[in-house]
């Protein structure tokens, strides 16, 4: 059922922050407002909720533009929040990963490359090493690169591609991944204290389904009025 119209204060040149926050929580990244409004169409059908009519207005009432959004249930609401927290401890997480092992010539990108390698406990192809650590192949190419001339990784053979060798740790390479996983227990010690075992493990469970959950298809285009 579409409510009565909801009318807000929108510069279209000057996106209020206040305003968008209103709706959902973050601010505004577009000065557009018809990008603006696709923006929270095709977020709000994600969330599968039901529509009600929005009009956005510029402070002076000359500009208007009305849509039918939808607002998200409470638990995709609370989803909304665990994947901004989710971005910000990623970041947070990169940002003081580069500072654990700095002192061994790695920064976190290169950690995760030579972790991808060191926990299948075999040579991997940059594919095989993009896919293990969620990130892009060829950023995990750039990676290997660099690695393997700092002496971290040597290429081998790979029978079953030619043109996409494999990466095998050097003895220096699994040191150094031995020595920041060693500094990671103790900061991961520090990190954990005062969360129960069954509290990790229920975060672990909720972040691996919506892992899974996540490979489903993504809304191509917003509801219209």
């Amino acid at each position: 059922m579409i409510g009565a119209p909801l009318v807000l204060p929108i510069n279209p040149l000057s996106l209020s922050p206040v305003t968008f926050y209103v709706l959902c929580g973050v601010e505004p990244f577009s000065a557009d407002i018809d990008i603006w409004l696709s923006i929270m169409e095709t977020g709000c059908r994600y969330a599968g909720c039901p529509p009600f009519r929005l009009t956005t207005a510029s402070p002076n009432h000359l500009f208007t533009k009305e849509t039918t959004v939808t607002l998200p249930s409470p638990a995709a609401a609370l989803l909304t929040e665990i994947m901004l927290a989710i971005f910000r401890v990623n970041g947070r997480l990169l940002e003081r990963g580069d500072q654990l092992v700095e002192p061994l010539n790695l920064s976190s990108a290169r950690w995760q490359v030579l972790g991808a390698v060191a926990l299948a406990g075999k040579p991997l192809s940059a594919p095989q090493i993009a896919e293990a650590m969620g990130i892009t192949r060829q950023g995990a190419q750039k990676q290997l690169n660099k690695l393997a001339l700092d002496g971290f990784f040597e290429q081998c053979l790979n029978p079953r591609h030619q043109r996409s060798p494999l990466y095998a740790l050097t003895e220096l390479g699994s040191r150094a991944f031995a020595e920041a996983m060693a500094l990671e227990a103790v900061w991961a010690d520090g990190l954990v204290a005062g969360d129960s075992l069954e509290a990790l493990n229920q975060t672990l469970k909720t972040l691996n389904g919506l892992y899974d959950r996540l490979n489903a298809p993504v809304p191509t285009r917003g509801i219209r009025p």
